[in-house]
């Protein structure tokens, strides 16, 4: 049964002379689980605030088509009648939590509150959403003392309190290291076996591409491709994109400073941005510029540094060249990073040496 049904639809800012969204067309099913990816500015953000109502009651703009959550259309009801089916959990929890609650269990209790429900309701209704998301120990918590990703997890809890239809999650991780991310995507997991209908807007192919079994590509604001992950990725990896839109780090350049420092540079990046600061980074040094990246990125690491540390509870675990460092499984797992793909898979299929890239891969089996 088809719960959200888009037709025809367009939408500009007010603000912005371009369309944000053009010619949108596409149903989602009750219980599927569908990814929302694409290049920054493609609209992807945009499409989950026409969902849960924040278009057009919150941004408005000049909209045509139609938007409908089971059967009412979204131009009809409010955002508030909205939150009753659709749950919107924002890329940054600290923008979601009310910053007036002085313990986890109320923040999650506020929006019940809120809802009208009776007293003896709330705490039980608050402490299972709690625990559905593996966070029922930090009940009497402030909210202000939580971890990244017990934050994130609080802004899912308090919206499955309100017991909503769909899910939509705008880039729930970006702002997470790789446990924490994985943790997050095994609780939205776990909420799409137990029946949820998921939207989830993410960078993170990795860990997207294997839940979701469905995967939309947002382009300039149109759906560029639709359908199985495992497709869509095949056929989006045999396109280019026309446009590069990464260009604010030509400022760091324009600095020039004996020596940069990039702070997660490739988080909520998609390949093109990645290979735009990768070639940034050569540049830099070839110039004689001394560069620091700190990043969970290993694949970016591997590829483009010639020294790696890993930290462990602040003091140095490993310094060493990349294929040195990726090549201790066991240390590296302290810091809770995996050594690259390519270099688990090299490991797995029994080679000797360490690969740090598909290429060296590539060239074991297909040697010139």
């Amino acid at each position: 049964m088809n719960l959200i049904e888009i037709e025809d639809l367009t939408f500009s800012y007010t603000s912005q002379h371009e369309p944000a969204l053009r010619n949108l067309g596409c149903t989602i099913e009750q219980g599927s689980f569908v990814g929302i990816t694409g290049l920054a500015e493609a609209g992807k953000s945009s499409f989950c605030r026409l969902i849960s109502g924040y278009i057009p009651h919150f941004f408005h703009g000049e909209l045509s088509g139609t938007v409908s959550v089971a059967g009412t259309g979204t131009r009809e009801t409010t955002i508030g009648e909205l939150a009753a089916r659709v749950g919107f959990v924002f890329e940054n929890p600290f923008d979601q939590l009310t910053g007036a609650s002085l313990t986890v269990l109320e923040e999650v209790a506020f929006a019940l509150e809120n809802m009208g429900l009776a007293r003896e309701e709330i705490r039980p209704r608050a402490q299972k959403s709690l625990s559905q998301v593996g966070i029922e120990d930090l009940m009497d918590r402030h909210p202000q003392q939580l971890s990244g990703r017990q934050s994130q997890r609080l802004a899912l809890a308090s919206v499955l309190a309100t017991q909503p239809e769909v899910f939509i999650l705008d880039e729930p991780t970006s702002q997470l290291d790789p446990l924490g991310a994985e943790e997050v995507f095994e609780v939205i997991s776990d909420l799409h076996r137990r029946g949820y209908t998921i939207i989830l807007v993410s960078q993170d192919l990795d860990h997207l591409a294997t839940r979701a079994d469905r995967l939309i590509v947002i382009h300039e604001g149109e759906i560029r491709w639709d359908g199985e992950p495992r497709k869509v990725l095949l056929e989006a990896a045999e396109a280019r994109y026309s446009e590069r839109k990464r260009v604010a780090t030509a400022s760091v350049i324009a600095m020039n400073t004996p020596v940069v420092v990039l702070n997660e540079p490739t988080g909520g990046q998609d390949a093109e941005g990645i290979e735009l600061l990768g070639n940034l980074v050569v540049h830099l040094v070839q110039q004689g510029k001394l560069v620091i990246v700190v990043s969970h990125d290993v694949r970016f690491a591997a590829r483009h540094a010639d020294r790696v540390i890993a930290l462990h509870q602040g003091r140095i675990l490993l310094d060493d060249d990349p294929r040195t460092v990726f090549g201790q499984d066991e240390a590296l797992a302290r810091t809770h990073v995996e050594s690259p793909a390519v270099t688990r898979l090299g490991k797995l299929l029994g080679l000797g040496e360490t690969l740090l890239s598909p290429e060296e891969l590539l060239a074991v089996f297909a040697p010139e």
